[in-house]
Order: C-alpha cells, then structure tokens, then sequence
C-alpha cells in the first residue's frame, strides 16, 4: 500500500470513528444537554451574545441565580477565539462543534504524535498489534528515572515484546541491559488477570525462566504486591506500569492498593475521634456532677462508708 493511500485510510478511518461515537448529536437531530449545560452553559451563551449585540462586554450573566459574574467565568471561555467565531451559531450547535471539534483535534494530535513514534500510517490510524493487559517478559532495562526517559521507550531498537524498562533506583547503569531473553524464548507469555476489585488484582502467570510481569496499568508507589503470598517490590515499567520480578515457574501475583498516605490519615483520624470522644464524656460528666451536686456528695459519702 502506498504511503498516500495509507495516509487517507487513516485519516478516514479517524473521521469515521468520531463520527461514530457522536453520531446522534451529528445525524440524529439530537442536542447535548448532561449535567448543567441545559440550565447554566446555555443561558450564559446567551448572556454573552446578548451583551455582544448590544455592545457592551459581557461581564455578567444575569440568568445564573441572582447573576453571577460571566466574562471571570473560566466554563464558558470567552477568551478562546473559536467561541466568538461560532457565536452566530444556534446555542446547540455551537456546542456541538466545541465537541466533536476538538475531540477530531485530539484524535489528529495523536495520529501527529504516533507517527512521530514511529509508526506507519496504518499502525497510527488503525493502531498497532496491542500489548496484553498483563503479560510476562525476560529482558529488562535500567531506567534513569528522568525527562529522557520517554526518549528510551520510542527508541527505535526497544521492542516491548522482548523487553521492559525498569526504574531500577539506582542499582544499575542507566540503560544497561540487565537481563536478556535466553535463545529461542517467546517474546512474550501472556499472563491472566484473574480477579479485579477496587484496590486489588490478582494475575496468574506461567513462564519457563525469570522474567517480568508487566501489568499495563498506571503505576503509584501506594501499590504492593505479593508473589505467591511473599512481598515483593513494584517497579516502575515502561514509564507509565507496573512491573514485578518473578522466578521462573507458575506464580499467583496480587497487587494490593495501600497507599501509607491514606493509612496515616485513618490513624489520625481515628485518634482525632477517640480524643474527641474521651473529650465529650469528661464534659458529660462535670456538666452531671454540675447539675446534681447532691447525688455526687452521696455516691462518695457511701463510697467511704464502704471503705470504712
């Protein structure tokens, strides 16, 4: 195929796809109305066409409550050029060009962008082979931890399929091959997420010699894992994941999301509600003692009787 051609089928296949995802704004006649563009977005539109008209500059929106201000209002931007060049648009219209406008931005940035990776105009329209959502490779890279770190992942020689960049913190050279895939290894052995909750998954891995488990999702250092029950670290993976070392053999993975922050929070706040509770009963009782002195000074009259 052709370099003109492929460039076409990409761009088509993009349109296409935006097209599709706003199809009922764009064919059916439908308006966009979530959350408070009905209520707020609109009327506030129509205060600053309406100040616009009559020559004034739209610095208040009558129709919010009481009035509110408009032109220090970030939601409606009336700083950005592309709203005072659609303002003689129908409101709904308007709207929907401001949407479907610049998600086809976005999209055509990120066509700019992989093609800047790299990748053939067919890759970058159509996307690439995807990588699995968990999966188990036997090289690894030291990562430097900085800025140029995206410079090592759209290198040309790096194959994600063979081998992963690891933040190593410190414990080897920037860059140096660490750990290669042994001869005739699969380029990479596809790992099963077996379970899924809020702030736990649990992959099932199998692979024939030490490796990495790449788990594509964002990495936090809140995440911790355990090997078959036994910690082991989280790294850093390919910039953006999370990696874990593993022996070779089947093995049980579980990340678990326990960030130390969230745990120091609880603790003091649980602290903060017992302090306040003792605080409260030593109040209830002096305001007690307060309202009945008698009873007070008979309790501890018997209670030396008793002693006595």
């Amino acid at each position: 195929m052709s370099d003109a051609r492929a460039r076409t089928l990409a761009l088509a296949a993009l349109v296409a796809a935006v097209a599709a995802t706003f199809s009922e704004a764009l064919f059916s006649g439908r308006v966009f109305f979530q959350r408070d563009i009905l209520s707020y977005w609109y009327p506030g539109m129509e205060a600053f066409r309406r100040a616009i008209a009559e020559g004034a500059l739209p610095l208040w929106n009558p129709h919010a409550g009481f009035g509110t201000p408009l032109l220090a209002d970030a939601s409606f931007q009336l700083a950005y050029p592309p709203t005072w060049l659609a303002r003689r648009l129908p409101l709904a219209a308007q709207y929907e060009l401001f949407v479907v406008g610049h998600c086809l931005f976005a999209a055509l940035g990120a066509l700019v962008l992989a093609r800047r990776a790299g990748l053939g105009w067919a890759a970058a329209g159509f996307g690439p082979d995807p990588l699995p959502r968990a999966y188990v490779v036997a090289g690894e890279r030291s990562l430097a931890g900085s800025a140029d770190d995206w410079a090592s992942i759209l290198a040309p020689g790096f194959d994600p399929r063979r081998e992963v960049w690891l933040a190593d913190g410190g414990r080897a050279a920037v860059g140096e091959l660490t750990r290669t895939a042994p001869p005739g290894a699969p380029r990479l052995r596809t790992a099963k997420v077996s379970e899924r909750r809020a702030d736990v998954v649990e992959v099932e891995t199998e692979s024939d010699a030490p490796g990495v488990l790449v788990l594509v999702e964002a990495y936090d250092p809140g995440w911790r894992a355990l090997v078959d029950g036994r910690p082991s670290p989280v790294r850093r993976a390919n910039v953006l994941f999370r990696g874990v070392a593993l022996p070779a053999g089947r093995h049980l993975v579980r990340f678990e999301y326990r960030p130390r922050s969230a745990l120091l929070g609880l603790r003091i706040s649980l602290g903060g509600v017992l302090a306040l509770a003792g605080l409260a009963a030593g109040a209830l009782a002096a305001r007690h003692r307060r309202l009945n002195p008698g009873r007070a000074e008979a309790s501890i009259a018997s209670a030396q009787e008793g002693t006595a």
